[in-house]
């Protein structure tokens, strides 16, 4: 009985479905994969009472197929059943042979590396209400300029650490990481190791971090009678054991204050918060909140490579695609008039 629906459903379908890969230009070697993949899940509809004709079959079909596969195969394969099962489906659904709404508003990924350490919007806030409770001081205001551009940016340990800070854009120099009060931005630079030319990502700084920022120069240059117009280290120390003149803080001792309000807190205490875990909820919240690919590239300065751990790329590209396509056309009102 079982393969009887399984030819009488997979035989009528595959012709056509393989017919329009090849039109499309399908690479001939991913054609048998995509064949497995639907000759596998009809094999599974088999295990249904109803045992669904192809015009019924719905979503929570391919939900159940997929929490089947995730118990017995890789993050990876089960990605690509999700993503072979949905251009099957949408294929016949513009062809109005199964006309059910599947793959609307529902992107599938499972991820290969949950293990990274991120950190949530009420954590966010609860650190940042105990760095406020603290009283008044250069360390306290340093390290909630810190923090405020740690989770605002998403910018690495070592960008944080190097920043400098200048009133006007002309100042600047060749310094690679640095904000600029006047244009309300913060630049982070890397330069490429063959032609040492040096990129920049420009970010900019809502006027709340920006008054902050002024608000703490202000504080150290009246207590601490550092001019940041010669000496531009966002975060200065006068402890010098040589000579006595002002230097970058070191970062360990941001690292250590960081670390100190993750123990005062009562949420994130048991959390191994690092400035990573930072780093890796604005990226992630970027992901979820549907942000173009290249837009979040150019946010965290990540290459694609690094951005695999976060996401499958060629699924997010096509899903962002479609969506632009459907509810972001130029057009879409002509159309959704005509159609």
């Amino acid at each position: 009985m079982g393969k009887d629906i399984i030819k009488t459903m997979y035989d009528a379908y595959w012709d056509s479905y393989e017919e329009h890969l090849r039109r499309i230009g399908e690479n001939p070697k991913n054609i048998p994969q995509r064949k497995s993949t639907i000759k596998k899940f009809f094999r599974y509809l088999c295990e249904f009472d109803d045992k669904p004709n192809f015009e019924d079959i719905k979503k929570v079909h391919i939900q159940h197929f997929l929490s089947v596969q995730e118990k017995i195969c890789s993050p990876k394969t089960v990605n690509r059943y999700y993503s072979f099962l949905k251009d099957f489906f949408m294929y016949f659904n513009k062809e109005n042979v199964n006309r059910n709404t599947i793959f609307e508003h529902w992107t599938y990924y499972k991820s290969p590396g949950t293990d990274f350490i991120t950190i949530s919007e009420e954590e966010v806030m609860d650190l940042y209400n105990i760095i406020c409770s603290y009283p008044k001081s250069e360390q306290a205001l340093r390290l909630k300029i810190a923090f405020l551009i740690l989770t605002y940016t998403g910018c690495t340990k070592e960008e944080l650490c190097s920043l400098n800070v200048y009133r006007k854009s002309e100042n600047t120099g060749d310094v690679l990481n640095f904000i600029v009060l006047e244009d309300k931005k913060v630049y982070f630079g890397k330069k490429k190791r063959k032609s040492n030319k040096t990129v920049s990502r420009e970010i900019p700084l809502s006027g709340f971090i920006v008054d902050k920022i002024n608000e703490y120069i202000t504080f150290i240059e009246s207590e601490k009678g550092i001019n940041f117009d010669i000496y531009p280290y966002l975060f200065p120390s006068t402890y010098d054991q040589v000579n006595g003149s002002v230097c970058r803080l070191k970062s360990d001792q941001i690292t250590a204050a960081i670390k100190s309000i993750v123990r005062d807190s009562k949420i994130v205490k048991n959390k191994k918060v690092s400035f990573q875990a930072f780093r890796n909820a604005f990226i992630k919240k970027l992901i979820e909140d549907k942000v173009p690919l290249q837009l979040i590239k150019t946010l965290s300065g990540l290459d694609i490579g690094s951005m695999k751990r976060f996401l499958n790329i060629e699924q997010y590209e096509k899903d962002q695609k479609e969506e632009i396509m459907k509810s972001k056309h130029p057009f879409r009102t002509v159309f959704n008039k005509i159609e």
